[in-house]
């Protein structure tokens, strides 16, 4: 018996390993403190805890935030959330955009869900990053990393 119900949860956790990353669950149980839809596309939301989850449904780019002739960056939405965003949490992104977490200086975790074709080189700018997690092979990783511009995680 033990290892019959052995086999059915081994087969549910296979299941669920399956799910596309859009099933996921968010990982942070705070109150949404801003959220939005960039560009039609691009759904995000920060929550107290600091969480900032982006998900495109079509794995689509995401894209560029509207150009700031002072700072020389782009700025995303969650740009003036800034200072609170200390995880960040991406699925089905195809393309990391540049200057997408630009500013964020209390951000350091990143968690990837899916398989991005790349990440901007200035995509984390002034970001302290200490954790980066990723679903993808670490070949595909290397190749992200040695193309973005990161040179240390």
């Amino acid at each position: 018996m033990k290892k019959r119900i052995l086999s059915l949860l081994l087969a549910a956790l296979l299941l669920l390993s399956l799910l596309p990353a859009a099933s996921l669950p968010a990982w942070a149980e705070g109150e949404i403190v801003a959220e939005g839809i960039w560009c039609s596309t691009l759904e995000w939301s920060l929550d107290e805890e600091g969480w900032l989850y982006l998900f495109t449904p079509d794995c689509d780019d995401m894209p560029l935030g509207e150009w700031n002739e002072e700072s020389g960056h782009y700025e995303m939405p969650w740009y003036p959330y800034r200072e609170q965003i200390n995880t960040v949490q991406l699925a089905n992104i195809a393309a990391v955009c540049e200057d997408a977490f630009y500013g964020c200086t209390h951000l350091e975790t990143v968690l990837i869900y899916g398989d991005p074709d790349t990440i901007h080189p200035t995509a984390f700018a002034d970001c302290p990053l200490q954790d980066f997690y990723c679903s993808f092979d670490l070949a595909t990783l290397d190749w992200i990393l040695d193309n973005s511009g990161i040179e240390e995680l």
